[in-house]
């Protein structure tokens, strides 16, 4: 749905194909953050959690969250 309005708005003439990408890139971004941060998980073992302190999957420093950024490559 998100792509279709993008596309939209550039066939209208109302937004540019880089901006376009640009905030479907954004888009993409937030919601896998989203996904890992509130996604639903196996349970952690107890062992796996003692070792990193959390019960919370996907997520020991932020490091992976951080990380998670877009491209946009043009051919």
């Amino acid at each position: 749905k998100r792509f279709e309005y993008e596309l939209n708005k550039v066939l209208d003439g109302k937004s540019s194909s880089d901006l376009a990408l640009e905030r479907l890139g954004k888009y993409v971004v937030t919601k896998i953050k989203e996904m890992i941060m509130k996604g639903s998980y196996e349970p952690l073992t107890s062992s796996t959690i003692a070792n990193k302190g959390s019960s919370q999957p996907l997520i020991d420093t932020g490091k992976l969250l951080k990380s998670i950024m877009y491209k946009i490559e043009v051919r």
